[in-house]
């Protein structure tokens, strides 16, 4: 396989975040190549959040030509310079566990086509996707607007115990399904584990008791469960709440998890702005307040910070 320049050597263990000093964010480290001494991993990622997708149905039959696909995507994005490459662990359909297990092998076949690399790329996992377009049984539109009926539907996932349904591909039984397999458990290549992508609150947590439900029914617990299950770095995922009640429930949230998690907590954020040649300055300060507030949360905390997306 060729190398791209934009990886950085293999790692013997996995990355760990370290907590900054007070009123300094944290980092994230891990020990490189043939030094001892762990190196500050700073880094600008690439996004290829639909390959598990496209392994299963654009590769082809055989495994041969899904592994050609992973390292023909893998390489690309390594000669684009980047180290670190974030994708969705689920397909583009969901709702039963055929597709549950499908992408737990197609991850792993991925990792382990990743670890053949001389300098492997680090990769992170999204479990979960609020957004329309993929990662449910409906995936044209957002959880907000599944099936009421069904555990995918955002109130019921979030507010009423639906992440921990079985049998339907949901989040409990996809941490537990990827957990079960050492070579993604523990791989050094993952550098780290997110929950959700951009869980927007706007539509479905309408109250200030579904607030308080929304982070004591699913964040603590649903982030406690993916401590307990693998040992690499764990990311929340950018939450979209209203701007007046966004830094009191975040800094609630944050002290509501498990120390041992909270340990391993990387705080996330994401920033998506009008083109500044067409754009006033107040438009540009109010798309980014949020990352205002995620930095001061971060800073206050010595959490390490990701910046997620930013368009």
């Amino acid at each position: 396989m060729a190398q791209g320049s934009g990886a950085w050597p293999r790692a013997a263990t996995v990355a760990r975040a370290v907590a900054g000093p007070p009123g300094q964010l944290g980092h994230l480290e891990q020990s490189l190549g043939e030094s001892r001494a762990p190196t500050p991993l700073r880094f600008l990622g690439a996004h290829v959040f639909d390959l598990l997708d496209k392994l299963a149905n654009e590769a082809g039959p055989a495994e041969i030509d899904r592994r050609r696909v992973a390292c023909a995507a893998l390489e690309a994005v390594a000669a684009s310079g980047a180290p670190v490459v974030r994708l969705w662990g689920s397909l583009k359909s969901t709702g039963d566990p055929s597709e549950l297990d499908r992408a737990a092998e197609l991850l792993e076949l991925v990792i382990d086509e990743n670890a053949r690399r001389a300098r492997p790329l680090r990769v992170i996992v999204t479990l979960l996707n609020h957004q329309p377009g993929y990662g449910s049984p409906r995936p044209e539109v957002s959880l907000d607007d599944q099936d009421p009926r069904s555990p995918w539907s955002a109130r019921r996932l979030y507010l009423g115990g639906g992440f921990r349904e079985r049998g339907q591909g949901l989040l409990a039984d996809r941490i537990a399904a990827f957990a079960a397999r050492p070579a993604l458990a523990g791989s050094p290549e993952i550098l780290g584990w997110e929950l959700v992508n951009e869980l927007d609150a706007h539509r479905s947590i309408l109250a200030p008791a579904d607030a308080a439900k929304l982070r004591d029914a699913f964040l603590v617990p649903a982030f406690a469960l993916l401590a307990q299950s693998f040992s690499q770095p764990l990311l929340i995922g950018d939450l979209r709440l209203p701007e007046a009640d966004y830094a009191t429930f975040t800094r609630a949230l944050v002290a509501a998890l498990p120390p041992e998690g909270r340990a391993r907590l990387v705080w996330t954020s994401h920033v998506y702005a009008a083109r500044a040649a067409s754009a006033q300055a107040p438009e540009l300060e109010r798309a980014t307040w949020k990352l205002d507030r995620d930095l001061e949360l971060s800073a206050e905390l010595g959490l390490p910070f990701l910046l997620g997306e930013l368009g």
